[in-house]
């Protein structure tokens, strides 16, 4: 193990090098050049399931590293896909960064799940279009730049990071999951919506299935979907919950409230797991 560990370490410092050695050589190019090279520069690669093709664009090492590896992080989150939806359900995937879930379930049921893609964070938005369009796939998914919460209001949304891939940004407070405020690397104006606000303005199908992966959030897009949660044609809500006795109270409390139970946790890292809720 320590071996390989240290081949680990000496493995990344190369790379570091290397990185480092050819963004000075790509720098000291006129500045056309270098926007020809990166305009050349497409890595694309198959997201880690190995029953369904699903290709995802990697513009950061995050995505390479995280994004790509999507099921093998929530091999529950697969099942779910896999398990319970069905041809003509409608999926609502809430916080879908760039795709990977989304589009798993549009590819693994070839365009009989509709998905409805919400992403408010630009970065991510602009590649999971990317993503829809690599995989054929705007005929079934259906990405939103829209930050779903507890009110329908115009407000900031907060980025930790602009890594293409990134995560643990908020809506609203700049506050979340990774331990409190944080000092945003930029500030953009979103629009935010009340679920059943969204679904009744805009005349949305009722989901079916509901994912929800918004960093400390959840609790919000809850509060604010009480007319969805209690219609009888949802079936399951997935929702990472974090083990914060105020917000899993407070969600535990509203989906019982809507007729749901628990039939499944899946636990990863030490603060959050996923939570599986079906109609009773």
């Amino acid at each position: 193990m320590a071996a390989t560990l240290g081949i680990g370490r000496w493995r990344r410092r190369l790379e570091g090098v290397v990185h480092g050695t050819l963004a000075g050589v790509l720098q000291a190019l006129p500045a056309r050049v270098r926007v020809g090279v990166r305009e050349r520069l497409d890595v694309v690669g198959r997201l880690d399931d190995a029953t369904t093709r699903v290709l995802l664009a990697a513009d950061s090492l995050f995505e390479y590293d995280v994004r790509l590896n999507s099921c093998r992080k929530e091999p529950g989150t697969v099942r779910w896909i896999g398990e319970w939806l069905s041809p003509g359900d409608v999926l609502y995937d809430v916080g879908a960064n760039v795709g990977a879930y989304a589009l798993l379930a549009a590819r693994r049921w070839n365009g009989r799940v509709p998905v409805y893609a919400f992403e408010p964070a630009f970065t991510n938005y602009a590649q999971l279009c990317r993503n829809v369009f690599l995989n054929r796939c705007d005929a079934s998914v259906f990405p939103l730049p829209v930050a779903l919460a507890d009110t329908t209001r115009l407000d900031t949304f907060n980025h930790r990071s602009l890594v293409v891939g990134s995560a643990m940004h908020a809506f609203g407070e700049a506050a979340g999951s990774a331990g409190g405020p944080f000092d945003p690397v930029y500030r953009q104006t979103a629009l935010g919506y009340r679920l059943d606000d969204f679904i009744a303005q805009f005349g949305l199908p009722a989901p079916t299935h509901i994912k929800i992966d918004v960093d400390g959030l959840e609790a919000q897009v809850l509060a604010g979907a009480e007319r969805t949660l209690k219609d009888p044609a949802l079936r399951t809500v997935l929702v990472e919950m974090l083990t914060d006795a105020a917000d899993e109270a407070a969600i535990v409390a509203r989906l019982e409230a809507a007729g749901l139970h628990r039939v499944s946790v899946e636990r990863f890292g030490e603060i959050a797991y996923n939570a599986l809720w079906a109609r009773a």
